[in-house]
């Protein structure tokens, strides 16, 4: 079980005052955790509560006056998916117990039927399970990105060098084809384009793969050279603004906020339409600001979370592994926003 050296922040969104006021007396009844309460009692303050300030649990009512049930609680839990939630019913419904837990929550209780010792327990456990899916995620990513480094050294290695083999070997070829046979020379030139096409593509796959800039440079170097490639292709035109200084900090940090930039690049290139995206990076004292923001079409986050394709949960994940906080904003024909603010001091 995790050991705590400082006071438990916990916030309670809760409309009933009795039910809010029996809740505090239960955890100010424990004695050997130390929490900190605060309360609100809507949606909208916790959201409001919950972009302010950084708390380690949440205990929130199924029912609250400007909610819906679980559809409104699912875009909190995603939003602030680090945080672990325990959801408060007052009816003793194993589906809408079943149906918040699918959403996202951690555990949930029935208002009436717990005591102290028991809301204790299930915010000590939600932490406990919290934690462990964080090791869980970043040993998935871990592993998901050494074999990406396996595939990127197979491609350059065995495809890129077998390609360079064939074009070469159609070079050789052309040289023994005789000057006037001007219809075998083209399709030789036709082959050989697609060769150094194939070759020029496998060394995109792999430094997409395997992003050594990053490894050897810091992030910074590593968005400099996506934008590089990118203003040379695309109509969409990519803008860096930065103070990094190319200041190096733990590599994890650095590959995943890379893979953030990587993906939310790759989901505006898909689906925005955008003519412009501004990428900040700006660090005050040990604060890591990335915000990207383009002029696209935007979407519903709403109507997208549970899109397969969109790159959202990889970004979230991404983020979570690395106890960044992210926000994304976006609104139709308004463009999205993508911030994330990490320390770069605190270790994974």
């Amino acid at each position: 079980m995790i050991a705590f050296s400082k006071p438990l922040k916990v916030l309670i969104v809760e409309d009933s005052p009795s039910d809010a006021f029996l809740i505090t007396e239960f955890l100010e009844e424990v004695k050997d955790v130390n929490y900190n309460v605060q309360h609100c009692e809507t949606l909208k303050e916790a959201t409001e509560k919950l972009e302010e300030e950084d708390f380690d649990a949440v205990l929130i009512d199924y029912n609250l006056p400007d909610s819906n049930g679980a559809n409104h609680l699912e875009h909190i839990f995603k939003k602030h998916n680090h945080i672990p939630f325990i959801v408060l019913t007052g009816l003793a419904d194993e589906m809408v117990s079943i149906n918040a837990l699918n959403r996202g929550a951690k555990d949930y209780l029935i208002k009436g039927d717990f005591d102290a010792k028991l809301l204790n327990r299930s915010i000590l456990y939600a932490l406990e399970r919290n934690r462990l899916e964080e090791e869980t995620v970043i040993r998935i990513l871990a592993a998901q990105d050494t074999e990406k480094e396996r595939i990127a050294r197979d491609v350059h290695d065995t495809l890129g060098q077998n390609l360079t083999s064939a074009s070469m070997q159609m070079q050789s070829l052309k040289s023994l084809v005789p000057d006037d046979k001007e219809e075998i020379h083209s399709n030789i030139d036709a082959a050989l384009k697609s060769i150094n096409d194939a070759i020029a593509e496998s060394r995109g796959i792999s430094r997409s793969l395997m992003p050594q800039t990053v490894k050897k440079f810091g992030l910074e170097s590593g968005i400099e050279s996506i934008i590089m490639t990118l203003n040379d292709k695309s109509e969409t035109q990519f803008e860096l603004e930065s103070n990094l200084e190319f200041t190096r900090f733990e590599q994890s940090k650095e590959l995943a906020l890379f893979r953030i930039a990587q993906e939310s690049i790759n989901n505006i290139l898909k689906y925005a339409k955008a003519t412009l995206v501004e990428i900040k990076l700006i660090l005050v004292e040990n604060l890591l600001l990335m915000q990207i923001d383009d002029n696209g079409v935007g979407f519903d986050l709403d109507a997208v979370e549970n899109q397969k394709g969109i790159g959202l949960d990889s970004i979230r994940t991404r983020a979570k592994s690395i106890g960044a906080k992210l926000e994304i904003n976006s609104k139709e024909n308004k463009g999205t926003s993508i911030r994330v603010v990490t320390d770069i001091n605190e270790m994974n």
